[in-house]
């Protein structure tokens, strides 16, 4: 039975599909190209024009252009070409790799897996595209992985931060030992934890199939969770007793619509809105928002505490942008020790990170708003509304437990007690516990980023000008007390 292909499709359809999905330079070059009239068939079009887009730009970049065009998934793509390689072969059979090409094929399977970032199926066929200039069928990898049974085989790879199994059971250690040091005993309301987060979702957040060295299997594989990076970012900051400081909103658009506070947001005081051209946070930005919004929230903390000299706890991951000379003094200026985290170690010890961005991200998904899906106000209502409802009082308390500091309440105010237990027994804890059991396994590189009570220097400075300014307020007011004029007392007569 003879097999029946979709017919071609015309130049002037094509032209107009490429204009309006691709780009009038798509369009032009499709209608300069005279020998696609020749095609009877749509694999045949497709293999030629992949050929055209191949002349100007990448493969990857050509293969996912045409898939755009014709609107057809990976595995057509590949279907066609092969039958177009078919066509131009005279014996009929089709292409098939040399010895050293599936070699390499194995030692780049290798590669990314011993590195978290495993091949799925379609990688690896991406990857003898790219290098080869080969189109291969998922039935050629299939017999691939049957004739290298003893060198490849498939798994599951489930999502993670590689990075962050290079953690050191040391680093963990002396985190905790950092906490007990610099926050237990501080009052909860005093302690603060404030990030950033893009408007979009993790790329990559399933279990995947994945193609690993044979020695490897039993193994729990990991891939390197690749994130979206878009134009809008929120600052968020909560702290131990329950509270939520006004948040941060940056977006690259330099201009605010009128219809973003048309629903009775009010800006610098239920939100700041900045721009910055890239959307993403810097020093300027960082800074500003701390005057306007989390220190005045710890003053007022202080104030309600009668001591507005109490030291205050502000922990933040390794952020260039959060992490300046400029800001480390500032917050020692205000009393605040800085702390951040160890490298790659938020996943596992950031209060926003173990509770509230993942409720607000759940949270985002079911909300609509009156305006335009995807416009700047719909974007930042819906990132409002999602953050006000993952910042409760109980939620924000339970991040900090989660993060090992909860509250002793055998009197108020509460102050800090760090649970050793809950930050050693996480799943994640214990996983990288594991791993490093093995004395034969790699140390990591002891260079580590600074982390850490980072600004000591600047704020013993200020904690001492606050004690010595204290003493003379102390001083003036006992020597005032010494030499006050006692008020005479009439002595009433006595009849």
């Amino acid at each position: 039975m003879t097999r029946k292909y979709a017919d071609s499709l015309s130049i002037d359809d094509l032209a107009r599909a490429a204009h309006e999905l691709l780009g009038p330079r798509y369009a032009s070059t499709l209608k300069g190209h005279n020998e696609l009239r020749n095609c009877d068939h749509r694999y045949q079009q497709i293999s030629q024009i992949f050929e055209i887009f191949n002349n100007f730009e990448d493969i990857i970049s050509a293969k996912r252009h045409v898939i755009t065009l014709f609107g057809i998934s990976r595995k057509i793509f590949s279907r066609s070409l092969q039958q177009s390689q078919k066509d131009m072969k005279k014996d009929g059979r089709p292409k098939i790799l040399t010895s050293d090409q599936e070699n390499a094929i194995i030692n780049q399977i290798r590669t990314n897996a011993v590195s978290s970032h495993p091949l799925s199926q379609c990688e690896v066929l991406d990857f003898a595209l790219e290098n080869f200039e080969i189109a291969l069928s998922y039935s050629w990898l299939h017999s691939f992985i049957k004739r290298h049974k003893s060198e490849v085989i498939k798994a599951t790879a489930s999502p993670q931060d590689s990075a962050r199994l290079l953690i050191r059971p040391s680093t963990i250690t002396d985190y905790i030992d950092i906490l007990k040091k610099e926050v237990a005993g501080i009052c909860m309301d005093l302690i603060y934890n404030f990030d950033e987060m893009g408007t979009s979702e993790r790329h990559e957040s399933k279990v995947k199939d994945v193609l690993i060295p044979a020695d490897m299997k039993g193994q729990t594989i990991h891939y390197s969770i690749k994130r979206n990076q878009k134009n809008i970012t929120l600052v968020a900051c909560i702290n131990g007793g329950g509270d939520t400081v006004m948040p941060l909103i940056v977006d690259h658009r330099l201009k605010i619509q009128p219809e973003v506070t048309s629903s009775g947001l009010r800006l610098d005081e239920d939100v700041m809105i900045r721009s910055s051209e890239s959307g993403f946070v810097n020093e300027e930005l960082i800074i500003e928002w701390l005057n306007k919004s989390a220190f005045k929230h710890i003053n007022a903390s202080r104030e309600c505490l009668n001591d507005m000299d109490l030291p205050a706890i502000m922990f933040s991951d390794n952020c260039s942008a959060h992490t300046t000379e400029r800001i480390k003094q500032i917050f020692a200026e205000n009393l605040v020790k800085l702390i951040t985290f160890p490298s790659n170690s938020t996943g596992l010890f950031q209060m926003l990170d173990l509770v509230t961005f993942g409720i607000l991200k759940r949270r985002k998904k079911g909300i609509k708003t009156e305006f335009k899906q995807n416009s700047q106000a719909d974007i930042i209502n819906k990132l409002i509304q999602a953050f006000e409802q993952a910042t409760t009082g109980n939620t924000n308390r339970k991040a900090f437990s989660r993060a090992g500091i909860r509250p002793s309440t055998t009197k108020y105010p509460y102050v800090a007690i760090i649970d050793e237990k809950v930050l050693l027994e996480s799943k994640s804890v214990k996983e990288i516990f594991k791993k490093f059991e093995d004395s034969e396994l790699p140390e990591a590189n002891n260079k580590t980023v600074e982390f850490g009570f980072i600004n000591k220097e600047y704020y013993e400075i200020e904690f001492q000008k606050r004690q010595i300014a204290r003493e003379k307020a102390r001083m003036k007011k006992s020597t005032c007390m010494k030499y006050r004029i006692k008020p005479k007392i009439p002595k009433l007569d006595k009849k």
